[in-house]
């Protein structure tokens, strides 16, 4: 059978009177059940048992099989016994294929009897299928001599579309294997550029990361190479001993007359904004982005720039060998701000009264968090899971004391069955009993885990 739509329900039946008692086995919502109908409505209905299986695959063909012995059931999904339930409350009756609740459902290949056949060709068959197949041609077409030898005797045609499926499906999780070992290839590199005794950070190279971190195929050094290259352009504009007022009018010059980077205002909250390789390309990022970029340029020119990450936009503060330190926009042109006109626009940006706090510059490592922080909220509103689990796991990485992510992260983790982490952030969560966490919660999803794990 298959479902048209996984949050509905479709499979067999059995002991059927005809009208509303009988046996039903059947996916729902990603999980296989076995309920026993006592009547008409909800209360007379005994889920007998209930449980997630790797061997039902949603969106596809799957193969449901239910034994009847006296006063046993034993159910099976794809050739894999399932679970075996000693239930005699209803005997005798019909069998046959029900949708429930009005799901769309296909079947196929329904039967009934004391012996019979698995879903799947034999071991034997689908090695033999491979044989007469061969390997794939460098053209990717089908010859008349494989075809040939798949239509002789002791080929089993349904192996061979066996095999397609298996082969189909041993490559979507080869893909998601490779992509889960990029991601946690590209989160060590993070916190090895984000993490140095040292404390010679490359912000700007640790930022790329963070984008590779959706794009696999960014090459980071060429995007280094770029930035370099550009400073290097503004630095062949000065004069030989140029002060830092020349460097950073030439910095602004180029920047943003010239090559005309600006705040994204129609699109601010496109990814791409986010991405500091997208940003150096398009020219257009948001504040924090713009900000990397343009403290980045300034640290190759010799400048002294730090971030200033307030609630709701983020400055750079320039602190210049002599006189006191100004606040640049690189979201409005570069414009430069007195300490008055940082208060306005925190007034209008957060609606709060600027204090010192709102002015401590920020680390690299505080930037790189509230990129990824970005990220999540883009994730979030767009509903990718995946991708938002991608970015809490490097903020964790860099910050993994950081409790409102590890509480975010455990409850994404444990609806796309990512149990592991969503158990390690649960027992940290135990452990450390942090302030403001309903721990009661937090062990009811323990439970919960550990329930889905027995099944």
């Amino acid at each position: 059978m298959r479902l048209d739509d996984e949050a509905g329900a479709a499979g067999l039946v059995l002991a059927a009177d005809g009208r509303d008692r009988h046996y039903g086995f059947y996916p729902s919502a990603g999980r296989l059940r076995l309920t026993r109908f006592d009547g008409p409505d909800v209360t007379n209905w005994n889920i007998l048992r209930e449980q997630a299986s790797p061997h039902y695959r949603p969106g596809e063909w799957n193969h449901l099989r239910v034994r009847r012995d006296e006063g046993r059931l034993t159910c099976f999904v794809n050739d894999v016994e399932l679970f075996a339930v000693d239930d005699a409350g209803l005997i005798g009756g019909r069998v046959g294929l029900a949708a429930f609740r009005g799901t769309a459902a296909r079947f196929r290949g329904f039967a009934v009897g004391r012996d019979l056949p698995p879903a799947r060709p034999p071991a034997a068959a689908l090695a033999e299928i491979a044989t007469r197949a061969g390997p794939p041609p460098a053209d990717g077409l089908a010859d008349d001599d494989t075809v040939a030898r798949l239509l002789a005797p002791g080929s089993d045609p349904e192996a061979l579309h066996t095999r397609a499926e298996d082969l189909r499906r041993e490559a979507a999780w080869l893909e998601k294997l490779a992509a889960r070992v990029e991601e946690r290839r590209t989160i060590a590199e993070l916190v090895r550029a984000a993490v140095r005794e040292d404390g010679e950070i490359d912000l700007f190279r640790a930022a790329l990361l963070v984008a590779r971190l959706d794009d696999p195929a960014l090459d980071v050094e060429a995007s280094v190479r770029q930035l370099e290259r550009l400073a290097r352009t503004i630095d062949a504009t000065l004069p030989a001993g140029a002060d830092e007022a020349a460097r950073r009018a030439a910095l602004d010059r180029t920047l943003f007359a010239e090559l005309g980077f600006h705040g994204s205002r129609g699109d601010y909250y496109n990814r791409a904004n986010s991405y500091v390789s997208e940003v150096l390309d398009d020219r257009e990022g948001i504040p924090i982005t713009l900000a990397v970029v343009y403290m980045e340029l300034a640290r190759r020119l010799g400048l002294r720039m730090d971030g200033v990450g307030l609630p709701g936009h983020f400055l750079v503060q320039y602190s210049p060998a002599v006189g006191p330190p100004v606040w640049i926009d690189t979201f409005d042109g570069g414009k430069e701000l007195s300490r008055d006109g940082v208060a306005r626009l925190l007034r209008d940006v957060a609606d709060l009264d600027l204090t010192d706090e709102h002015l401590a510059v920020v680390g690299p490592r505080a930037i790189l968090v509230r990129m990824l922080g970005n990220l999540v909220g883009i994730a979030s509103r767009e509903e990718r899971p995946e991708a938002l689990l991608r970015y809490l796991d490097a903020s964790l990485a860099l910050e993994p004391e950081t409790v409102v992510s590890r509480v975010r992260r455990m409850i994404v983790a444990a609806q796309v069955n990512r149990d592991d982490t969503a158990r390690a952030d649960a027992e940290w969560l135990l452990e450390n009993a942090p302030e403001g966490v309903d721990l009661d919660k937090v062990r009811e999803l323990v439970t919960a885990l550990e329930e889905r794990r027995g099944r």
